[in-house]
């Protein structure tokens, strides 16, 4: 199999993957912290056999009481393949309804480039004083 036929699968996180995750250098937030998340079923990630090559975090009513994805992440040597498009469109999946908020950084192309690529809204710009990399905000009623 060529590494253009890359067979990935999405899943829900589990708790035994959670240190796994936590060790990821992306990572900010403490291991209970995360824990929390992976226990609500926050955490999707995208994998080839064990090997973790994409998540994304998303929580039901974690932005005004609206749902958000908070964090999106693939592997640099996988992007291009679908997979933060598999990874949102799960995510859309289990809100099932109501909107969908996503923010980045101006600077992030390939992330403002899957939002407008999915259908999702500028509907928000967060300017920072003293940074020069607004906060995009983007919202999908699904």
């Amino acid at each position: 199999m060529s590494e253009a036929d890359l067979v990935y699968q999405i899943m829900p996180a589990t708790a035994a993957e959670r240190e796994r995750l936590a060790a990821l250098p992306v990572f900010s937030m403490s291991a209970q912290s995360l824990g929390r998340k992976v226990a609500r079923g926050d955490v999707l990630l995208a994998k080839v056999g064990e090997e973790i090559i994409g998540l994304l975090i998303a929580e039901l009513y974690g932005f005004f009481d609206e749902n958000v994805v908070s964090l999106i992440i693939v592997d640099e040597q996988k992007r291009r393949r679908g997979i933060g498009t598999a990874l949102v469109e799960e995510a859309e999946k289990l809100f099932g309804k109501g909107k969908l908020f996503m923010a980045t950084n101006d600077s992030n192309a390939p992330m403002c480039s899957l939002c407008d690529k999915m259908g999702y809204v500028k509907v928000c710009q967060i300017d920072v004083p003293g940074e020069d990399d607004p906060e995009i905000v983007y919202l999908k009623r699904l």
